[in-house]
């Protein structure tokens, strides 16, 4: 039964603590802390997760600066943010936000230097080991880092 009020759009965020990441040259890396995995973001991806990173945020929002940063359509710029933000989801780096209010940034005044490109996601485990071990307790004493203590 329809009430009359509007429903607010979802805000997500990132799953921080357990999620870290870094850009570099307008490419982010993402490192999920729990399972060792690890992330690649293109520019267009990068921008979107900044979003997210810096406060919890809305598709619409989000989708409304990408538009703008890319002189693209709003409904390209919101499927898009859309489609990543499932796939972040998916793999618990974004979560649905529990704030009351959605972090408000300025809508980016300057143009991206290159041309819109879907945003792309990639996922990495070929560091898992190394990333989940645990530095203080499974470190060989004598070898040091990466090597892994022998005796369990």
């Amino acid at each position: 039964m329809d009430d009359g009020t509007l429903d607010e759009p979802t805000a997500y965020e990132a799953n921080a603590p357990r999620v870290l990441s870094e850009t570099v040259d307008g490419e982010t890396v993402i490192i999920d802390s729990r399972n060792g995995a690890y992330f690649s973001l293109n520019a267009s991806g990068s921008h979107i997760w900044s979003e997210f990173r810096d406060g919890p945020s809305t598709i619409e929002v989000v989708g409304s600066h990408l538009a703008k940063l890319y002189e693209i359509e709003f409904a390209t710029a919101t499927d898009a943010t859309s489609a990543l933000v499932t796939l972040l989801v998916q793999h618990e780096l974004l979560r649905t936000s529990t704030a009351m209010q959605i972090t408000h940034r300025a809508a980016p005044t300057e143009k991206a230097a290159a041309a819109f490109d879907a945003p792309t996601l990639e996922r990495f485990d070929d560091l898992e080991d190394l990333l989940l071990l645990d530095p203080i307790h499974d470190i060989d004493p004598q070898r040091g880092w990466p090597s892994v203590r022998s005796d369990g």
